[in-house]
């Protein structure tokens, strides 16, 4: 995504809060601009329609991405190529868009990031296989951290049958 117009507002304790203009990338070579709030925790930014919506979101995903159970020991700090060969083996595992909203990514850079790496957001679910080429194309935090959230809850259904 490329913000075109970031306006401050009154921040929200440690939270700070921008009105803001983006593009998302649409289908194809198309583009989708937006108006919103966007809002930054640390490095942790989330994009929504208003500033509720955006605290909410980048409270949630600031959580998420710091819950020590959600992170498998050296996930985080293995390069690219070695992410995907560790987690290759789970490629017939589905991985869905309430997995990445769990993980706390707003829906502008879930739409955005499927849109830019070929993938139809309208898809119910799509093996982690697919995603992993994806992410070799365009890797970002968030999709390792839905990686590691839909293998985790693959594991768990696992355990209970």
């Amino acid at each position: 995504m490329l913000t075109l117009d970031l306006q401050p507002l009154l921040g929200h304790g440690d939270i700070e809060l921008f009105a803001a203009v983006w593009v998302g990338q649409g289908r194809g070579y198309g583009a989708n601009v937006y108006r919103g709030v966007i809002a930054r925790l640390g490095w942790e930014v989330y994009h929504a329609e208003d500033v509720q919506q955006a605290i909410r979101g980048i409270t949630l995903k600031a959580k998420r991405a710091a819950e020590p159970a959600r992170r498998p020991a050296g996930a985080y700090q293995i390069s690219v190529d070695a992410f995907i060969m560790r987690y290759a083996r789970y490629g017939a595992v589905d991985v869905s868009i309430d997995d990445a909203r769990a993980i706390g990514a707003c829906e502008y850079g879930i739409e955005s990031w499927c849109h830019a790496v070929g993938i139809d957001v309208d898809e119910e679910c799509v093996p982690i296989s697919r995603i992993l080429e994806c992410f070799r194309i365009r890797p970002q935090y968030e999709v390792r951290r839905t990686v590691l959230y839909a293998i985790k809850n693959h594991r768990a259904d696992a355990k209970a049958r």
